[in-house]
């Protein structure tokens, strides 16, 4: 109890305005580290495409290891508080690489995102919204690029035996004869049965596999032979019943979207693919000589009871009649593609011009096709808001 009295006898000795500064100075110093435990650094910057440098917008940017995060706004800027640097933020976006960068300081930074192919296609955008690729695998095919320079006069040629649920089948061995092309089966007893054609966008429905060239009784040539391969950039296949809901009851018999090849940024380029083979017939029929034919019809009419069609003599006379037909019709026939293509462009403009030529001699004489095709488009940016395609 002494010690007590001793200690409150001490602290009377201390004035009262001292006993205020100590408090506010505690005070202070308190609010002081609150403060700045509480102080966060931004960190501004810019998301752009590498090779056209426009803005990317919607991007997704992350702080490794935090929680921190933002998007980038309608200019691609954005800006993320964090408490200490440095960090490491990571930069997505729909159709782009994702992007790490490290950030030491808080000056104003710009990212460039790099078009990402695989991720791209990973993504369908359908006439209802958007879903997953995977989420419809039954249903969306893609053609494999590398077919398209096997398929000769059309493109329907490289759809055999490469995608699974459709059914090609050749309704003519002529050059740039027809194909018949079941997706869906048959549904139509009347109706067509084709698929839905759709040519960067534009419906295209195929009534006739086949049309005749001109004249009376001439070979029937495949409308869709006119479309050069070498011009095709994809071939996707919509095949079940959501096609209705884009193209309508068009789409019933399944849609063949067909994406021609298009202008690109950057250094000019020039491309050449050839091609030069040799077609013949692997497969002929083995005939009797006409002596043979003869005994044969001589051994028939034995064996129903009647005379012989042809003495002895005869029969070696028709030994020196020999003609085979086959070797007169059909030939050793040659086969030759070339396809020519100028690419580039800048920011602004981008062009893509080619031209193309096929002869194809048809193993049957008289059975000849040849294409010559030339494609330019143009890509232009006018202003911020006019485009011109073309």
């Amino acid at each position: 109890m002494t010690k007590l009295l001793l200690f409150f006898g001490n602290y009377k000795k201390f004035p009262v305005h001292s006993v205020r500064k100590a408090g506010l100075l505690v005070l202070f110093a308190t609010i002081s580290a609150l403060s700045a435990f509480a102080q966060q650094i931004e960190i501004k910057g810019k998301v752009l495409e590498e090779s056209t440098k426009t803005t990317v917008i919607g991007a997704v940017i992350k702080v490794k290891g935090l929680k921190a995060g933002a998007t980038s706004d309608a200019n691609g800027n954005f800006t993320v508080k964090v408490k200490v640097l440095p960090v490491t933020i990571a930069v997505s976006a729909v159709g782009f690489k994702v992007q790490e960068i490290e950030v030491y300081e808080a000056d104003p930074t710009t990212i460039y995102l790099t078009e990402d192919q695989n991720r791209l296609s990973n993504v369908v955008v359908i006439g209802y919204g958007t879903q997953k690729r995977s989420e419809l695998t039954g249903s969306i095919s893609s053609l494999p690029t590398d077919k398209l320079k096997q398929a000769g006069a059309s493109f329907e040629n490289a759809l055999q035996g490469a995608i699974s649920g459709i059914q090609v089948t050749q309704s003519s061995g002529a050059p740039g004869g027809g194909a018949s092309i079941r997706i869906r089966g048959g549904n139509s007893i009347t109706g067509g049965n084709d698929p839905l054609y759709v040519i960067d966008g534009f419906p295209v429905y195929n009534n006739s596999s086949e049309t005749n060239a001109g004249a009376l009784n001439s070979q029937a040539i495949n409308p869709l032979s006119s479309i050069n391969p070498g011009d095709i950039e994809s071939v996707d296949i919509l095949k079940d019943a959501s096609a209705t809901a884009i193209y309508g009851s068009r789409g019933a018999n399944g849609v063949i979207i067909i994406t021609t090849k298009k202008g690109k940024t950057g250094a000019n380029k020039v491309t050449y693919e050839g091609s030069y083979g040799i077609q013949t017939a692997t497969n002929k029929i083995k005939l009797l000589s006409a002596k043979e034919w003869g005994q044969l019809k001589n051994d028939a009419r034995a064996n129903s009871g009647k005379t012989a069609a042809y003495t002895a003599a005869q029969l070696d006379s028709l030994g020196s009649v020999n003609n085979d037909w086959q070797d007169a019709a059909l030939r050793n026939a040659a086969i030759q593609n070339h396809n020519l293509s100028f690419v580039g462009g800048n920011d602004k403009t981008r062009y893509s011009v080619s031209t193309g030529y096929l002869k194809q001699d048809g193993i049957l004489i008289g059975t000849d096709f040849q294409r010559l095709s030339t494609r330019v488009a143009l890509d232009s940016k006018l202003s911020e808001k006019f485009n011109t395609n073309s």
